[in-house]
């Protein structure tokens, strides 16, 4: 987690001054033209992170990502966070709280991948901050489908049903037109980076023009977080999982 979420401003005044210059230029842009500060995360690690880190890149990709597990760790379907997942999502609520303290401006929308490790780092991430407070500042979730994963091959990035995820996390909204069933995973086709990048832009698209909030959470996963960049020409910055990081995009 960068110090003050990647703001370089260290002064005591430095969330005032931020938030005093996103207003400034939405208020100066043309009317089709707004700014956004999108605030994103990747889940904190789960079960399949370990695989990979056990059988290595090629190992993990030419054969054991194909299965559900070794017959000592389960990594597919839609795998859980470790302990040490569930630790760094707990890591970056601390680092909320602090900088709330000194005037960070919180999210006004919260948006979560339907995968279940990439959901339970969100609702550790804003717990008693924006989800389990109080009704008038509760915020829920939206899962969106378009936020998941490198779809295909890999079972690791195969989602639950739509019903384990509403048993799952009652905290959380599940965006329209949400199959009940995984209709998009594909176990014989790996999406190509190209789809990736393009299916990140639309997801953006459509956030941005259904949601006219300034200041937005997206907790996803590393493939996607890369993704989002290409889509909006962002520098690439490899997120850590329960690594955090900012951006201010242009949406006209």
């Amino acid at each position: 987690i960068p110090p003050r979420f990647g703001l370089i401003d260290s002064s005591p005044t430095c969330w005032r001054s931020f938030k005093a210059k996103i207003a400034e230029l939405n208020q100066s842009s043309p009317k089709d033209t707004t700014y956004r500060v999108l605030f994103v995360g990747r889940h904190g690690q789960g079960y399949h992170n370990v695989a990979e880190s056990l059988y290595g890149y090629d190992a993990w990709n030419s054969h054991w990502a194909k299965l559900n597990g070794d017959g000592k760790i389960i990594w597919g379907p839609d795998p859980q966070l470790t302990d040490m997942g569930l630790k760094q999502a707990k890591a970056v609520n601390r680092a909320w709280k602090e900088q709330v303290k000194n005037g960070m401006p919180l999210p006004e929308s919260l948006y979560s991948s339907p995968f279940t490790r990439a959901a339970h780092t969100a609702l550790l991430t804003f717990d008693e901050i924006l989800i389990n407070v109080e009704e008038a500042f509760q915020k829920r979730p939206v899962v969106k489908e378009k936020l998941r994963e490198v779809n295909g091959v890999h079972t690791c990035d195969k989602r639950s049903p739509r019903s384990h995820i509403v048993k799952l996390f009652p905290q959380f909204d599940i965006e329209p037109g949400f199959s009940e069933e995984d209709e998009l995973w594909d176990a014989n086709r790996r999406e190509t980076e190209d789809e990736l990048t393009a299916r990140l832009g639309l997801a953006l698209q459509e956030i941005f023009t259904e949601d006219s909030k300034t200041y937005i959470s997206l907790t996803i996963h590393g493939g996607a977080a890369r993704a989002l960049m290409r889509a909006i020409g962002a520098r690439p910055y490899q997120l850590p999982t329960g690594g955090t990081f900012s951006i201010l995009p242009r949406y006209r």
